[in-house]
C-alpha cells in the first residue's frame, strides 16, 4: 500500500512483531529507505503518530494518522 503524507509518497506494511509493543501496528518506508512505526494514542486508539526507526531519520513531527474508518490515511 502507498500512503500520501505531506505530498510524498510512502510504502505502508504491517508490523508482525511489535518491536515497541502493543500499539506499533505500521511500518512506513520512505523512497531513500528511512523508516517510522506507527504508535497507537492510548485514548483515541485510531489515532497513530510516528516513531522513527533511528534518530536520524527526517522527523514527522504532528503527523497524525487514523484508521478508523479501516484505510490508513493522514488525519485531517
Amino acid at each position: 500500500m502507498v500512503l500520501t503524507i505531506r505530498g510524498r509518497e510512502y510504502v505502508v506494511s504491517s508490523h508482525p512483531e511489535a518491536v515497541l509493543g502493543e500499539g506499533t501496528t505500521y511500518v512506513i518506508t520512505g523512497k531513500r529507505g528511512h523508516k517510522w512505526y506507527t504508535v497507537r494514542n492510548v485514548l483515541k486508539p485510531y489515532m497513530m503518530f510516528l516513531i522513527p526507526e533511528s534518530g536520524y531519520s527526517k522527523t514527522m513531527s504532528g503527523v497524525w494518522l487514523t484508521d478508523e474508518d479501516g484505510t490508513l490515511r493522514e488525519a485531517r
